[in-house]
């Protein structure tokens, strides 16, 4: 029996026994992949091109020349020789010179009230009038009676002549005289008190009109038409305008000093700069350890109401060895390369210079500066800093620096 080919067993080639890793290249990126690679080359390229982009832009601005500055407001003081007395500010609040209640002197029915609550007034005017009837029969009756009184004076005279005349002659006895003499002093003593009332009653007519005692201006009015008054009823508070009052309090150290006639004294709120009369100083310090100054301010056109506002200037004489040093505000100080200095206008251009200073003593009323300095020169005050050397400004006040600013 034939036999067939005989088929070789295939020989199999041992593998290696590993586990295959995946390779970062085997498997195309995700979207999360993609999104975290641009966030980090966005964060390494950024710094690199913001560089670049500087290097390459335009160089930065030189400053603008002095010319195309426009002119800056500052606030500026005059140079004062510290050897010069100081003037110290004190506050202080206008009020009337002189107040007072005006009532009827004699009861009465109101019957016109001429004026009110802060109405002006003029010294005479007629402020109120009371029904004056009866006390105008009371008068008539008395100039009567006094009229009579006066006749049997004049008899009484007659006689008593006629009856010196018959002693003399011896006609009459001295008793008989005695008794005319008697008559004669009787009727004068009648005509004197019926003169004396009568002058009591035409008074009491007078006063059923109210006057104004003084210029000034109704504070308040307490009673109105067809009232019954009496003289203890107060119809108006009158305060009189002219002068004006200001009360200052002193310290002790200053009130020990001799205090000059007048003061300089300015009124924001009325625009008013006036001298002030010094009237009197208070002795009463009570509780708060000030003198009271009073001062009186000429208030003719009533500009200077009660209630406003004063600044009162006392002139200090300033302490000894302040020759040749000036006094200014701390704020017209700034620093530059280690120094103190000062920013003068120059009148002439309206333009800053920059002085050297050296400081002194610091006071209440500023800082004593030396330098090249003259009195008069004009400082800047406010915003040195903001400031360079030969920059035009304006030179204003406060006020005006206030009122520029938006």
């Amino acid at each position: 029996m034939g036999q067939g080919p005989v088929i070789a067993p295939k020989i199999m080639e041992p593998r290696p026994i590993h586990r295959r890793l995946p390779l970062p290249w085997a498997n195309p990126p995700t979207a999360h992949d993609r999104s975290r690679l641009r966030r980090t080359c966005l964060r390494t390229l950024l710094p690199c091109l913001l560089l670049l982009a500087a290097g390459c832009g335009p160089a930065p601005d030189a400053p603008a020349p002095m010319e195309d500055i426009p002119p800056r407001p500052v606030l500026t003081t005059p140079l004062v020789p510290a050897s010069e007395p100081v003037l110290r500010r004190f506050s202080a609040r206008a009020r009337a010179a002189e107040h007072t209640a005006l009532a009827f002197q004699v009861t009465g029915r109101v019957t016109s009230m001429a004026v009110h609550a802060g109405d002006g007034v003029t010294r005479g005017q007629v402020l109120a009038r009371l029904d004056d009837e009866d006390y105008r029969l009371k008068v008539a009756e008395l100039e009567a009676r006094l009229e009579a009184a006066e006749a049997r004076l004049q008899e009484a005279r007659r006689n008593h002549r006629r009856g010196r005349d018959l002693v003399a002659d011896g006609t009459m006895s001295q008793a008989e005289f005695d008794a005319l003499d008697s008559a004669l002093r009787q009727a004068r003593g009648q005509r004197d008190a019926t003169r004396e009332t009568l002058a009591q009653a035409r008074a009491s007519l007078a006063d059923t009109v109210l006057r104004a005692p003084f210029d000034g201006r109704v504070v308040a009015r307490r009673a109105e038409p067809f009232e019954q008054v009496g003289p203890q009823r107060a119809i108006f508070l009158l305060e009189r305008l002219d002068p004006i009052e200001l009360v200052v309090g002193l310290p002790e150290a200053l009130a020990a000093r001799s205090l000059p006639r007048s003061l300089q004294v300015r009124f924001p709120a009325a625009g008013v700069e006036t001298e002030a009369r010094v009237r009197a100083l208070v002795m009463d310090v009570q509780d708060t350890q000030v003198y009271p100054l009073r001062l009186h301010v000429d208030n003719p056109e009533g500009r200077i109401l009660p209630g406003m506002t004063a600044q009162v200037a006392l002139p200090v004489p300033a302490p000894d060895g302040e020759e040749g040093a000036f006094r200014v505000p701390v704020t017209a100080l700034f620093d530059h390369r280690g120094r103190p200095h000062v920013w003068v206008v120059d009148p002439g251009e309206g333009r800053v210079q920059r002085r050297a200073v050296e400081t002194a003593a610091v006071g209440r009323d500023g800082v004593r500066i030396r330098g090249d300095l003259r009195p008069g020169e004009s400082v800047v005050t406010a915003g040195v800093t903001h400031l360079r050397a030969g920059q035009r400004v304006t030179p204003m006040t406060r006020d005006e620096l206030a009122g520029a600013r938006p």
